[in-house]
């Protein structure tokens, strides 16, 4: 059965199903559009079995997040974009309770703290580490650009941080709009 809330958002009845996820980006990479974040606290609000997923890898490098007005089961970040450097380094930011829901599908390196190979994949043993930031973490840490991040949140706090960032960036993008419009062809077009 379907429920149609008050904001006018069609969601499936909660059950014993399994959750699905919406995921949509912040803002997206060619053109700069941005979406709105709303649209994530329409999901959450709704009751529903979907979980909200937030590409913010564009959008946070020049908007500030406030993840108490836009409730999201998970937000990924890019700290290459929000700094320049390091590469290779981001995070998925998890609701706790919604990070419990998630099952590993395969293993790897650093994510285990025990196997041991059985006759089949039936008869495998392994046991996933317990905290959840370890647990889906697999292979060799970035320990060089996490190190890194000191110095980009640092050099981020001295500009003014993501309000600032976001105001120079529409001033910008203002200025380039004025100066393009005034713009004329010689034949006066």
């Amino acid at each position: 059965t379907t429920t149609t809330t008050t904001t006018g958002l069609v969601v499936e009845d909660a059950d014993d199903r399994p959750a699905s996820l919406f995921a949509f980006p912040g803002e997206e990479n060619f053109a700069g559009q941005t979406f709105p974040l709303d649209w994530a606290r329409r999901v959450v609000d709704s009751k529903s079995r979907w979980r909200v997923l937030v590409d913010g890898a564009k959008f946070a490098a020049s908007h500030p997040v406030n993840l108490t007005a836009t409730p999201v089961d998970f937000l990924t970040l890019s700290f290459y974009k929000l700094f320049g450097s390091p590469t290779g380094v981001g995070a998925l930011v998890a609701r706790i309770s919604t990070a419990e829901e998630l099952t590993k599908c395969y293993w790897g390196g650093g994510s285990v703290s025990l196997a041991g190979a059985g006759r089949g994949q039936e008869d495998d043993l392994k046991i996933l580490k317990s905290r959840i930031c370890e647990r889906f973490e697999d292979g060799t840490v970035s320990f060089l650009g996490i190190a890194a991040l000191k110095h980009g949140f640092k050099a981020l706090r001295q500009v003014g941080g993501p309000v600032a960032i976001e105001r120079h960036t529409r001033a910008l993008a203002n200025y380039l709009d004025d100066r393009l419009r005034g713009l004329r062809h010689a034949n006066g077009g």
